[in-house]
């Protein structure tokens, strides 16, 4: 695995909280966002950054096949707006119906190169982008994927990605980078926000795991949830690195 030095992929873009942080760390960022309205809106509170290079939003929805594709858009949570219908209506809302132009990781590589870190985050969609990047000669250093099922941290493995955390996202206000970066630019004092997946690579909170032990974690805190929900929410990535 390799994996251009200073390149994120941001894939699942959303509000841009996330790519503002990957800027501020001085990293050129790829920004992946199927919703056209949140693409206009990243396109205005990025500018700059896009004007002097160093980031690029493209329009497109992640799905095994170039073409079109439906985006159910869910106005009220716009973070669960999903290629997939039972996902983006999960809080029975009426959603909207947008026709995304679809584009592969294959693609996405191709075009843009391989990144150091790719950040993936598309409701669902996230398991047609893994898969699809199984299937790359190439791969990013440093992954991270929403958990949603067991089989996501499978896939990693199976990829040859052997060192694994366990983030719960619902501690975003405590996430805090060294003083000393192990990524790109010190942000000590970064304020991270409810819709940031929060530090990366190696800045990731908690210590790296063997796959049995991320696994065991995982479906422990999957039990907990379940059993008590005011105990442990259930918003959890996992994290990757070669």
């Amino acid at each position: 695995m390799q994996g251009a030095r200073r390149l994120i992929f941001d894939i699942g873009m959303h509000n841009g909280d996330d790519t503002e942080f990957y800027l501020a760390k001085g990293f050129n960022v790829v920004a992946v966002e199927a919703n056209p309205e949140l693409v206009e809106a990243g396109k205005q509170r990025f500018a700059e950054p896009i004007a002097a290079g160093q980031l690029t939003i493209v329009q497109k929805a992640i799905a095994d096949r170039q073409g079109t594709v439906t985006l159910y858009v869910n106005p009220g949570h716009t973070d669960w707006s999903s290629i997939y219908k039972d996902i983006a209506t999960r809080d029975g809302v009426e959603v909207q119906e947008v026709q995304a132009q679809a584009v592969t990781i294959t693609d996405l590589f191709r075009e843009y190169g391989v990144p150091y870190y790719a950040k993936i985050d598309i409701e669902k969609a996230d398991r047609d982008a893994l898969m699809q990047m199984s299937r790359t000669t190439e791969r990013p250093r440093f992954v991270s994927v929403e958990a949603h099922d067991i089989s996501y941290l499978t896939y990693l493995r199976d990829m040859g990605y052997n060192r694994f955390k366990v983030v719960n996202q619902a501690n975003y206000w405590w996430f805090k980078c060294p003083a000393e970066a192990l990524e790109g630019e010190a942000l000590p004092e970064w304020k991270f926000t409810i819709h940031s997946s929060g530090p990366f690579g190696e800045e990731t909170p908690g210590r790296w795991l063997d796959f049995e032990s991320a696994a065991y974690l995982y479906l422990q805190a999957r039990q907990i949830s379940v059993e008590n929900d005011f105990m442990l929410n259930q918003w959890m990535d996992f994290h990757a690195a070669a």
